[in-house]
């Protein structure tokens, strides 16, 4: 008896170890989801460890446009993709500040646009050494035959980086936050420059093409592509004080002059039809900018972080837009795009044929005390108000029923509590 008693012992201590260790594990788990219908799920752990297993697609993700992805903001540190899973989506893990390494297996084939947009600590992709679909390289994550040059690790790269002759395709955001690259050798086969793809490189001055005929050109630190009717990028190194963009440019493309911080005035062309979404974003020394009333579209928070900015110019005859008492209109959607922040009125009453206001239109109005709506608001941003730190009074023209519905799909991006807002 006391024989089985000592051969029992060992198996009860074992899964007594066992079962705690089984415990624990699941009390490390702080959050689990799913997505793509309940075919994808995931954890995460305590320690920052993120699981997605299933089968089929990670989904497609537009954090813009409301969408952000399941791991948004998440203290993400270590991502394991599950075998079965067979895309990451776009934005997959866009916002991940935290990342450092993602597993993912052979069964993932398609990689997304911008799925790692922001994570400016990711430095190891892990692969198979036979993954049939991509390879990651000293920092750098292409497809498998090296052709699309997808993503640069910013915490790996270095200050000079030469891109293989292979490369055809360098993808949306690729480089986004390099910041400590200075010089890039593209090759001279290179045939697409995805949007953002240099956004962040604060240090980067210049862009070597080769070959005798490139289809991009880079001129006094600002790319562009070979007819120069787009204006891809700006370096932040290079454009200082008063820019005019050259006359056959069409096109300014999304976030073209990102935290180019020494620019203080911008001449677009006549010709110009597109401004891209934050085009301007971050030029903390921007004062004016000076558009053709004839332009077509203005992209999203177009002069976001632009604290100095006083005055949009739009240049000959009225078209879709209007820069008025320090705010920039647009007539056919009837919108509120953006107040400029620089010496903005301390009271601002918003035209009443107004039924939309965008996204952090009144972003930095520090001076801004008391602020009127128009009744036939229907439509207010994300983050409408933030930086607006002297705002006081909100008077609304319509119903406290008409301002709760406003308010409920979105934050207005400062504290309601300490402003005064009355009703019509």
């Amino acid at each position: 008896m006391n024989q089985d008693k000592k051969l029992l012992l060992p198996v009860i201590v074992i899964g007594t170890v066992l079962a705690a260790m089984l415990f624990a594990s699941l009390l490390l788990v702080t959050e689990r989801g799913t997505c793509a219908d309940g075919a994808i799920t995931w954890k995460l752990t305590s320690g920052g460890k993120l699981t997605v297993s299933g089968t089929g697609a990670l989904p497609d993700y537009d954090t813009e446009n409301g969408d952000p992805t399941p791991f948004y903001n998440r203290s993400v540190v270590n991502a394991v993709i599950g075998d079965g899973v067979t895309a990451l989506g776009d934005e997959a893990f866009r916002g991940c500040l935290n990342l450092r390494s993602v597993t993912i297996p052979d069964s993932v084939t398609s990689i997304g646009e911008n799925a790692f947009l922001g994570c400016t600590n990711l430095r190891k992709i892990k692969l198979s050494e036979n993954h049939p679909a991509f390879t990651f390289e000293n920092g750098v994550l292409f497809n498998k035959d090296k052709t699309e040059l997808l993503f640069v690790s910013p915490i790996k790269s270095g200050k000079t980086y030469t891109a293989p002759e292979s490369v055809r395709h360098v993808a949306s955001a690729a480089f986004y936050g390099c910041g400590k690259l200075t010089s890039l050798t593209l090759p001279e086969g290179l045939e697409t420059i995805g949007d953002m793809a240099f956004s962040g490189c604060a240090k980067l001055q210049n862009i070597e093409l080769r070959g005798d005929a490139p289809a991009f050109t880079f001129e006094n630190g600002v790319l562009f592509n070979k007819e120069k009717t787009e204006l891809l990028f700006c370096a932040p190194a290079c454009v200082k004080d008063a820019y005019e963009v050259p006359q056959t440019v069409t096109d300014v493309a999304p976030q073209a002059f990102y935290n180019c911080k020494s620019v203080t005035a911008v001449t677009l062309p006549d010709g110009l039809k597109t401004l891209g979404d934050m085009a301007f974003a971050g030029c903390a020394k921007l004062e004016r900018v000076s558009l053709p009333a004839g332009i077509a579209t203005i992209g999203a928070r177009a002069f976001r972080a632009c604290p100095e900015l006083k005055t949009v110019e739009l240049r000959g005859e009225a078209g879709d837009f209007t820069f008025e008492n320090g705010l920039l209109l647009q007539r056919s959607t009837h919108t509120l795009l953006l107040c400029a922040p620089k010496d903005a009125a301390a009271e601002i009453a918003v035209p009443e044929d107004v039924s939309a206001i965008a996204e952090e239109a009144f972003y930095g109005c520090r001076t801004l005390k008391r602020l009127t709506l128009p009744a036939g608001l229907t439509a207010l941003g994300k983050n409408t108000l933030s930086g607006c730190s002297g705002l006081a009074e909100i008077r609304f023209g319509g119903s406290e029923e008409q301002w709760n519905a406003l308010l409920k799909d979105t934050e207005p991006g400062v504290s309601l509590k300490s402003i005064a807002v009355t009703f019509n």
